[in-house]
């Protein structure tokens, strides 16, 4: 298990995961558990408990979701207790920034009521690599929170 998991900056109030492989090599089935209490301000494993069935690797998702800007929000050695063996430890790291306004975008919808609509909104790559972005749907009015919704990660092609 690498024993860093580094996130980069992550926009406050928006969330990145990535995958952390757990291997069992022995021949029986091993028990583990996170210490969820230390990192979960800023932090989710999925699952932060369970089994991982003998010779066979598990993954789990690892959540960087900080409510904060901080320019280092890290979680250093984070114990998962694996019953009747050694804990294992990882880092979790990562930075939070706040949003650039220009980068966010109001749509406005005028619709009748109960008719759903829908509006198309263009994202530009100029980079020469491919962006995987999972975009922020959020509304003003806590009244409209729910009303709205779009795919949860884009492919913007480079260029």
């Amino acid at each position: 298990m690498d024993s860093v998991v580094a996130f980069g900056s992550v926009v406050r109030n928006s969330r990145l995961t990535k995958i952390l492989q757990l291997s069992n090599f022995g021949d029986v089935k091993a028990a583990f558990k996170w210490d969820s209490t230390v990192y979960s301000k800023s932090f989710t494993i999925t699952p932060d408990q369970g089994y991982v069935n003998p010779n066979s690797t598990l993954d789990l998702e690892v959540t960087f979701h900080p409510s904060v800007a901080d320019s280092d929000i890290r979680f250093n050695q984070i114990k998962c207790e694996i019953k009747g063996g050694d804990p294992l430890a990882v880092t979790l790291m990562g930075k939070s920034i706040e949003q650039d306004p220009s980068t966010t975008q109001t749509l406005n919808f005028s619709t009748v009521v109960r008719k759903p609509t829908k509006q198309m909104v263009t994202i530009q790559n100029t980079e020469d690599k491919e962006w995987v972005i999972n975009p922020t749907i959020s509304t003003s009015s806590d009244a409209c929170a729910g009303y709205f919704s779009g795919k949860q990660t884009l492919v913007v092609p480079s260029k």
